[in-house]
């Protein structure tokens, strides 16, 4: 079964130290009571460090254990991350971006 794990959307300009998280939902239901809170710091993380390493104006997608992150950056700053498992397709991703 084809899983959403996380979604945010986060602000970045270079005027700014980090990027700043506009909006996050997170989907922890498959991990243990105890893990969720430790899993959403990571992928709060992740959010944050991919979004602010892709390049305005570009898409990509970053390998982490069994999970795939989606990123895609608009040349205005806003960005947007999709954590999924593998089995996500990474088009139905970027149009969801988009």
């Amino acid at each position: 079964m084809v899983k959403v794990v996380s979604i945010s959307i986060l602000r970045w300009n270079e005027d700014t130290e980090e990027p700043v998280t506009l909006s996050a939902q997170f989907e922890l239901s498959s991990f243990g009571f105890f893990q969720r809170s430790g899993v959403q710091q990571m992928l709060t993380f992740f959010s944050r460090t991919f979004a602010k390493r892709t390049a305005a104006g570009q898409r990509q997608t970053i390998q982490h254990e069994d999970y795939n992150c989606h990123v895609y950056r608009r040349a205005d700053g806003l960005a947007g991350v999709v954590a999924a498992d593998m089995d996500y397709p990474q088009r139905v991703a970027f149009v969801f971006l988009s």
